[in-house]
C-alpha cells in the first residue's frame, strides 16, 4: 500500500507484506488486506493467518483530501510492466469497513455450510457457495427449526469438488448436528455409516477416488436424539473427535494421512448409500461414496435420521470453537 504526494504523485509512505515463503504453486489462496484510516493500521492476511501489521503515519495535511484515488491492478502493472501475475481469481470485493481478524479468519477457511433453513436444501450460505448434492431427502420443518430428514436406504447429502489450503497443511474440521433413528442389529460388530470424505486421484483417466476419512457411530448410542459431532484433522496424523462440545477421543497415526495431503479436489457425503462393493454395474457416483464398502472389520448399516448446520472449515477448530457451534443453535433452535 502506497499513500503518494496529492500534487506530484511521490510516494510519502510504503507498507508491503511477503507471500513468497507462503506461496504454493497451483494451489487456491485466500488473499486479504484490511486498512483502518483511524490508526493508519494495514493488515495483510493469507489463508486467514496475518503476515504483517505495519502502521502508516497519518499526519500528513493532504490526507484529509479523500476524493481521488489511484487505480489499483490485479495482473500486470500498466505502468511498469513489472512483476507480472499469471494465474486465475475470484470473488474480488471491496468493502468500506474494517472487518476483524476473527472474520477474514472465518471467510478464508470455511468451504461451505449448510443449514438447510429454506427449501433450496442445496444452497450454501458459506462464501464460497458451492452448491450441495443430494438423493432421497427431504426438508422437515418443526418446533422452530429447519433440518434435513433421511429416511430411505438411497437418501444422502453431499459437497464435491472443494480443496484444502496447503498453507493450513491440509487441516480441516468437520461439525454438523445429527438425529439418528436406529434399528437394532443382530450382527456383530455392527455400525452405522454416517460421514465420508474422499479424495480425487489425479492423472488417471477416469474420476477415481479414494478415501480419506469415514465416521461411524455404533447402534448402541441414544436414539432419536440430537447431539452434536465434530472432527478436527491436525496434521499430519491426529484426529479430534467431539460430541456435543466436548473433546471425547484423540486418535493419532491415522493411516489416511497421505492421501489427505495429495492437493486434489475433494467430496464429502452423509449418509452410507454403497456398503459392499460386489456390485457389477456400480452407479456413477460410486467412486466418491465407497468408504464404507469392501471393509471385512464391521457389519455396516444405513443411516436414518436428521441433519442440521453441516460445516467445513480448511483448519483445525479450536475447543472453544465447537463449544460455539453448540451454543449458538441452542440458543436460536431448539435441539432436544
Amino acid at each position: 500500500m502506497r499513500v503518494l504526494n496529492w500534487n506530484d504523485g511521490n510516494i510519502l509512505q510504503e507498507v508491503s507484506a511477503n507471500i513468497q515463503d507462503y506461496n504454493y504453486h497451483a494451489c487456491w489462496m485466500y488473499v486479504s488486506f484490511s486498512f483502518n484510516h483511524e490508526n493508519g493500521s494495514a493488515g495483510f492476511y493469507l489463508n486467514g493467518m496475518r503476515l504483517e501489521e505495519q502502521y502508516l503515519n497519518l499526519t500528513y495535511p493532504t490526507l484529509t483530501r479523500i476524493n481521488q484515488t489511484q487505480l489499483s491492478y490485479i495482473g500486470l502493472n500498466s505502468v511498469t510492466r513489472a512483476d507480472y501475475f499469471y494465474g486465475l481469481i475470484d470473488q474480488l470485493n471491496v468493502i468500506y469497513f474494517v472487518k476483524s481478524h476473527t472474520e477474514i479468519q472465518y471467510e478464508a477457511t470455511i468451504l461451505f455450510f449448510y443449514n438447510f433453513n429454506s427449501d433450496k436444501i442445496h444452497y450454501d450460505s458459506g462464501p464460497n457457495n458451492i452448491p450441495g448434492l443430494s438423493q432421497d431427502v427431504y426438508r422437515l420443518v418443526s418446533d422452530n427449526d429447519s433440518t434435513l430428514l433421511l429416511n430411505t436406504s438411497e437418501s444422502f447429502f453431499q459437497s464435491l469438488g472443494f480443496t484444502l489450503l496447503a498453507s493450513n497443511e491440509y487441516e480441516f474440521s468437520i461439525a454438523f448436528w445429527l438425529r439418528l433413528i436406529i434399528t437394532p442389529s443382530n450382527k456383530t460388530n455392527s455400525a452405522i455409516a454416517i460421514l465420508q470424505l474422499s479424495s480425487l486421484i489425479e492423472g488417471l483417466s477416469s474420476c477415481t477416488y479414494s478415501c480419506a476419512f469415514s465416521l461411524h457411530v455404533y447402534p448402541n448410542n441414544e436414539n432419536n436424539r440430537w447431539i452434536h459431532l465434530g472432527v478436527a484433522y491436525d496434521s499430519p496424523e491426529i484426529y479430534r473427535f467431539y460430541v456435543n462440545e466436548k473433546l471425547v477421543h484423540i486418535d493419532i497415526n491415522r493411516r489416511y494421512s497421505s492421501i489427505i495431503t495429495a492437493n486434489s479436489c475433494f467430496s464429502v457425503s452423509i449418509g452410507g448409500v454403497y456398503l459392499n462393493n460386489s456390485m457389477l454395474i456400480k452407479p456413477a457416483n460410486y467412486e466418491q461414496m465407497k468408504c464404507f464398502s469392501g471393509i471385512p472389520v464391521f457389519n455396516y448399516t444405513k443411516m436414518y435420521g436428521e441433519i442440521d448446520d453441516f460445516t467445513f472449515h480448511a483448519r483445525v477448530l479450536e475447543d472453544l470453537e465447537f463449544v460455539a457451534l453448540v451454543l449458538t443453535k441452542n440458543a436460536s433452535d431448539n435441539m432436544e
